[in-house]
């Protein structure tokens, strides 16, 4: 007994000096592993989408993919921020005379090849940019580029416009340079292929700020149906959407809305039932924009009663003075006794028609007869031609510099034109179409950015760069 009592007793005594070692080991390993500790976390790897088969050239790319990471490798001669107030990048200042731009370039620039900016390689650009199925529509401003000498170029814009600087952020690469996957650009990161897809690397000659991210794995993906259920899989860590299918899908992520600078206005006819401009004020006042943005667009947007992007610098503190909405359902209901409104709308997306519904039934709500007509998309266009609506539910993209010469004409056009090029306020042009109201502003559609949770730091993008703080994300 005496024997047993004394192993007992050793066998405890073992069992307590070991487990004092293994409560200190944790107490070192804690103390290692404090937060106080000095030891900097090591970012994680970041991968972001893009298909391989589209290439690189951001002359040629179509994928909204490969579109979303140009930015990040290509710099134009100004970058935008979020109020769309041009800053200076590929070049150094600007002089305007009459419908010219004098633009310097910034020769501390090179290419990724090591050769310095010329003028001639912005002419080139811009030639290769106004064939291109993405950026060409951006320049509907300016009619020339052309070299003054080799640091000068001189844009030539259609009318005066002290706002052309907004729409300079092509991407300028080296002359005969662009090719059918690729150019040599110049921009935050270079871009090379791997076995895996590709791999985008800091450019250190662009800038020597500090990132968080020196570089991005790129994954090639050759089936895009499953984009999003990848991005949730973790296949890759952001994914941006434009909306522009018209339908929305669920994300298990976190996200931001992108600026599109897309404009959602109701189009007029201007020899319909609302050919008179005291109506289609009265329509502007009883609309509910709101409801028409959370119905119809399901919240992916920004209400706006001016005809430009309630985000631009220009816009600051302009006023667009609207009817008494009481007032103006008794003159429509009034005017309009008889007529039946027809609303024409595209029947392939489906956040236009959601958006025809509702303003259908706001309408009707005043005591209007209203029409629905929701047709494919060749005979939408061709209704619009020949005038078979009332009201029609319209988009257009804006460029950087708000051109919505398009949409005037008359003296609303020169009233325009006279606001561009500086000699009047927008204020005063805002006073002049609110006076006409040739079609209906209604709200500017966004996108979407979902991106994963292992992100830590803010995300957010800017109009034209969805990418827009790729430097700062931390994983």
């Amino acid at each position: 007994m005496k024997l047993l009592k004394r192993t007992i007793a050793l066998l405890l005594s073992v069992l307590m000096l070991v487990s004092f070692a293994a409560c200190k080991e944790d107490e070192d390993t804690h103390s290692q592993s404090n937060p106080t500790s000095t030891t900097t976390k090591e970012a994680g790897i970041l991968k972001l989408p893009f298909s391989r088969g589209d290439g690189m050239n951001p002359f040629k790319a179509k994928s909204l993919l490969n579109r979303g990471l140009m930015p990040l490798v290509y710099s134009g001669l100004y970058r935008i921020d979020k109020s769309y107030n041009a800053i200076p990048d590929l070049a150094s200042s600007a002089e305007f005379v009459g419908d010219t731009a004098i633009i310097k370039l910034n020769t501390s620039k090179t290419f990724t090849n090591g050769a310095h900016i010329t003028a001639d390689d912005v002419v080139y650009s811009y030639e290769q940019a106004t064939g291109s199925p993405y950026y060409g529509s951006s320049l509907a401003s300016i009619s020339s580029i052309s070299a003054a000498d080799p640091t000068t170029v001189v844009v030539t814009t259609n009318f005066a416009n002290k706002y052309i600087l907004s729409s300079l952020t092509f991407p300028i690469v080296a002359i005969g340079s662009s090719k059918k996957d690729s150019a040599v650009g110049v921009g935050k990161y270079t871009y090379a292929d791997t076995t895996s897809g590709g791999l985008l690397s800091r450019n250190e000659s662009y800038s020597d700020s500090a990132y968080n991210m020196d570089s991005i794995q790129l994954v090639n993906i050759t089936d895009e149906s499953t984009l999003m259920f990848s991005l949730v899989l973790g296949n890759f860590n952001a994914l941006e959407s434009d909306m522009s299918s018209g339908k929305t899908q669920r994300i298990n992520a976190s996200s931001v809305q992108t600026d599109l600078n897309n404009m959602i206005f109701l189009g007029i006819n201007p020899s319909g039932a609302l050919a008179s401009p005291e109506l289609r004020r009265c329509v502007s006042a009883v609309i509910s924009r709101s409801d028409l943005l959370s119905t119809g667009l399901e919240g992916y947007g920004t209400e706006a009663t001016l005809p430009f992007n309630p985000a631009w610098y220009g816009a600051e503190g302009v006023k667009k003075n609207e009817l008494e909405e009481k007032t103006s359902q008794n003159k429509l209901k009034s005017n309009l006794s008889g007529y039946n409104i027809v609303i024409l709308t595209n029947s392939s997306n489906g956040f236009k028609v959601k958006l025809a519904e509702t303003l259908k039934s706001q309408l009707e709500a005043v005591g209007i007869s209203v029409t629905l007509s929701s047709v494919a998309y060749g005979t939408y266009k061709e209704a619009i031609a020949g005038g078979y609506y009332d009201i029609y539910i319209g988009e257009m993209k804006l460029t950087n510099d708000m051109n919505i010469a398009k949409l005037l004409s008359g003296d609303l056009l020169n009233t325009y034109a006279e606001m561009m090029a500086g000699n009047l306020s927008v204020q005063k042009f805002v006073d002049k179409f609110n006076e006409e109201i040739p079609f209906i502003p209604v709200c500017f559609r966004n996108g979407v950015l979902a991106y994963s949770r292992s992100i830590e730091t803010d995300v957010s993008s800017l109009p034209g760069n969805v990418y827009g703080n790729v430097t700062d994300w931390f994983i």
